[in-house]
């Protein structure tokens, strides 16, 4: 994806049933692209539920501290 589907990086989960949990099958680890920080799933409505506990606590919180505290904790860039 992040190679316009050029990296050969691959992983896949199957579901155990029994278990009820997702196990690894096979991992292809080895990239040929850069990370993409565009993750279209975070949005603004729930980066802000996530994000609520800490501004409520810190109501004076500088956005870069927001920013670099998200770019940390999910490994993500946000505008």
């Amino acid at each position: 994806m992040g190679a316009n589907g050029e990296c050969k990086w691959y992983a896949y989960c199957g579901y155990m049933g029994a278990m009820k949990s997702c196990q690894l099958r096979k991992i292809i680890d080895q990239h040929t692209c850069s990370r993409d920080f565009n993750v279209k799933l975070m949005n603004a409505k729930w980066l802000s539920k996530k994000m609520e506990k800490t501004v409520r606590e810190n109501p004076n919180i500088k956005v870069m501290d927001i920013r670099d505290k998200v770019s940390r904790k999910w490994n993500v860039g946000i505008s």
